[in-house]
């Protein structure tokens, strides 16, 4: 793995939440779906396309009591 995706989030992973240095906020937006639940982040740099790496030991319960703590 490269930490690095080219849009095409099938293949990065549907979220990744680790962020690179680059990243001053990111702004996310959770949404259920009838065949999924999704996370959809920006991630606001003054970079194109910052690294942004893909978290995989993360669960979503996990994931949400870190964003409401």
């Amino acid at each position: 793995m490269t930490n690095w995706c080219d849009g095409d989030w099938a293949k990065c992973g549907h979220f990744s939440n680790m962020i690179s240095p680059d990243v001053n906020s990111m702004p996310c937006g959770w949404s259920e779906c009838a065949n999924s639940n999704y996370v959809w982040c920006n991630y606001n740099t003054p970079v194109k396309n910052p690294k942004v790496g893909k978290i995989t030991s993360m669960t979503k319960a996990e994931l949400k009591a870190s964003l409401t703590a």
